[in-house]
């Protein structure tokens, strides 16, 4: 037992450990944030956790996280891809990658997508690529890294936009992703303006089918 424990009982490790912590260390560590897991987010984690481990069928299940703004979509999606990191094996020189978080374009850009799933894997790619040959190369990438889920956030940006640019994301009026290597998709969209939760909604419905 050590003397912080011993001392304040009370306090959790991490706040132990701080006990003999100067102010500026105190300090920055409150200014990094607190994960509280309350009922609800235990609840929203479980189930991420349940699609996580779901065998690898056709037609993939799909979850939507749907909040008005501020509500911490995000920040509980953040926390699950930090209970499933990247695992770099240096030995083999294989990294594996369960869990892609991307946060979807301003606008229903097939390409630009693409993009930040690259970006978000580290890979290089070439600009000018087409969106045929990025979704070619992402493919290949989920099957090598062992990618199992696929997360989007701001998931009403791609259900925006000209009717035009919808169509490259639902060319039979089925909300898809273009051609994806099968995973899960959770999305997070915000609620509190023109309708973004029921367009949310129905893409997510189109998605399970």
């Amino acid at each position: 037992m050590t003397d912080a424990t011993r001392d304040y009982p009370h306090l959790n490790d991490a706040a132990s450990a701080l006990i003999g912590a100067t102010d500026a260390e105190r300090i920055k560590s409150i200014q990094s944030g607190t994960w509280l897991g309350y009922g609800r987010v235990k609840e929203i984690l479980a189930r991420l956790e349940e699609l996580l481990e779901y065998p690898r069928i056709t037609r993939m299940p799909n979850m939507l996280l749907v909040a008005p703004s501020f509500n911490g979509k995000t920040s509980i999606l953040e926390r699950f891809m930090e209970l499933h990191p990247v695992d770099l094996d240096a030995t083999s020189e294989v990294t594996t990658c369960p869990v892609v978080m991307v946060e979807s374009p301003p606008t229903p850009d097939v390409s630009a997508f693409y993009t930040r799933i690259l970006d978000a894997l580290m890979a290089p790619y070439k600009p000018t690529s087409s969106p045929q040959e990025k979704n070619s190369q992402v493919k290949l990438l989920f099957r090598e890294m062992g990618v199992k889920m696929l997360i989007i956030d701001e998931i009403h940006h791609l259900i925006a936009g000209s009717m035009n640019k919808q169509r490259d994301f639902s060319p039979d009026g089925h909300f898809k992703l273009p051609h994806l290597w099968p995973v899960k998709l959770p999305h997070g969209g915000r609620s509190n303006y023109d309708d973004s939760a029921a367009m949310a909604m129905r893409a997510a419905a189109s998605l399970s089918r």
